[in-house]
C-alpha cells in the first residue's frame, strides 16, 4: 500500500501576497517539497495539479479534492486579515 501525505496550500501574510503549496512529508520541514505563485488569487485546480506531480504526486483519490477553511490570526481584531488554507490528500506518483 502507497504512503498517503496531505498537501496544504496557504496564502501568506498580507506583507508577502502570494501563494505556497507544500507536501507534508516524514523529515524535517525545511525538506518539504513545495511550490509558490506571487499572485492573489488562488493557484486554480489544474496549477496545483501540475505542481504536485512537479514534485512527484499525485492526488490519493485520482480526483482533485481541496478541503478549504479560513482562519483569522488575530481573533481580537474583526478587521484582521483572514489567511486561506487548503488541504488535499497525495500520494507518490507511481513509477
Amino acid at each position: 500500500m502507497t504512503d498517503t501525505y496531505r498537501a496544504q496550500l496557504v496564502s501568506n501574510q498580507p506583507d508577502n501576497p502570494g501563494w505556497r503549496l507544500f507536501v507534508m512529508v516524514p523529515g524535517r520541514v525545511a525538506d518539504w517539497p513545495e511550490a509558490a505563485w506571487s499572485t492573489g488569487n488562488p493557484p486554480t485546480i489544474q496549477q496545483r495539479g501540475v505542481a504536485l506531480e512537479d514534485m512527484g504526486f499525485q492526488y490519493a483519490t485520482g480526483a482533485p479534492e481541496w478541503d478549504w477553511c479560513e482562519t483569522q490570526p488575530w481573533e481580537d481584531d474583526p478587521h484582521a486579515v483572514v489567511k486561506l488554507c487548503s488541504v488535499a490528500h497525495v500520494r507518490p506518483l507511481e513509477d
